[in-house]
């Protein structure tokens, strides 16, 4: 079976470890381990800016995406102007399709986990 990195846009990386091979995606050239593939699995617009992911216990990815705001503090909790969507690959070809708003107007969202539904 082989093990594969999640990419959404460029912001993921993996750690170089000793035997590694190099892949570019999209103009950037990632160090991945042997045995492991890189693939875009989402993008725009399903996902525009991603901070943090995690998957539940469906596959289905819970993704914390910047509105791209770059306000001040204040500004942000006036705007609460970023969300979580949920992507779901309903076709099952390892690449998502679907993006659902599951809850929106956070301040910053800087991270997040799946713990038992």
């Amino acid at each position: 079976m082989i093990k594969q990195l999640i990419l959404f846009t460029l912001p993921f990386y993996l750690a170089a470890v000793s035997h590694a091979a190099e892949v570019t995606l999209d103009g950037q050239t990632f160090t991945i381990p042997d045995g492991m593939t890189v693939q875009r699995v989402a993008g725009p617009p399903l996902v525009n800016r991603p901070i943090h992911a995690d998957f539940d216990e469906q596959g289905r990815l819970y993704v914390l995406d910047s509105s791209g705001s770059s306000a001040r503090g204040p500004e942000q909790l006036k705007e609460k102007s970023h969300r979580i969507v949920q992507l779901t690959d309903r076709d099952q070809d390892g690449v998502f399709d679907t993006s659902t708003v599951f809850a929106d107007k956070f301040m910053f969202p800087e991270g997040a986990c799946w713990h038992d539904g």
